[in-house]
């Protein structure tokens, strides 16, 4: 059975025990075992850890993992050597730390970006470097939409330029495009602003630059993208649904 019926079967499975009143633990182990292998069964070692009200959210990432497995095109049966050893040694305990995450952070959003890091963590180059998925699993619950939305601005206004100079920042240009596309939060002072991308910055995301008097307003302070922070917002694919 390829992959993508056992996703399918999967999910169909799981939206059956839903229309049950009786859906517990018990019943979403049962559930785990259409998710292909090696998946299923780590995912189900930690099942009985969890408290039965966050049932749910565990059921949502694993839906959302299956998915983005599908959407990604990624084969068991076709993984290079390195995915194959990343597959063996470092994604079980990356799952396991998704599964502890997503029975206690708050917002089936934060859940759904979890699945799809772990999932994007076993394409080839990803899959060298388990401590970049594990940073950006731990930066998705930290994380809520209003921060995405500002970072999904930026993202849009400076990613070619920042591409075209090897992600290497020019502080003119980055002058330049804050200045044509200041993200904005709606409804909210430009201070709000200001606090969402310092706490980007704090993850790595943005990097503060230096304002160009003669192209910025006193009181404004450009941040350049960095590319930790595109590679988070492709990651999740935030508004892709």
């Amino acid at each position: 059975m390829s992959i993508e019926n056992k996703v399918d079967g999967g999910i169909a499975r799981v939206d059956a025990e839903r229309r049950d009143e009786t859906f517990g633990l018990e019943k979403l182990g049962r559930a785990l075992q259409y998710l292909p292998p090696p998946f299923s069964t780590i995912a189900g070692c930690v099942i009985n850890a969890l408290r039965y009200d966050r049932v749910e959210q565990l059921e949502y990432l694993i839906r959302n993992f299956g998915e983005e497995l599908k959407r990604l095109d990624i084969n068991v049966d076709n993984l290079s050597s390195e995915q194959k050893r990343h597959l063996d040694e470092d994604h079980p305990e990356l799952l396991r730390d998704a599964v502890i995450k997503a029975a206690t952070v708050r917002g089936n959003e934060r859940v759904k970006w979890l699945g799809r890091i772990l999932a994007h963590g076993l394409l080839e180059e990803p899959s060298k470097t388990p401590d970049f998925t594990e940073e950006l699993m731990r930066i998705a619950i930290a994380l809520d939409p209003v921060d995405i939305l500002v970072l999904q601005q930026i993202v849009y206004s400076q990613r070619a330029v920042m591409e075209q100079n090897s992600w290497n920042t020019v502080v003119d240009e980055i002058n330049k495009a804050w200045s044509v596309a200041t993200p904005k939060i709606n409804g909210a002072p430009t201070s709000d602003l200001y606090s969402v991308c310092v706490k980007l910055e704090g993850f790595g995301l943005l990097m503060r630059v230096e304002r160009v008097t003669s192209v910025l307003g006193v009181n404004v302070t450009p941040f350049s993208l960095l590319k930790k922070g595109a590679s988070f917002l492709d990651y999740i694919r935030f508004n892709a649904d």
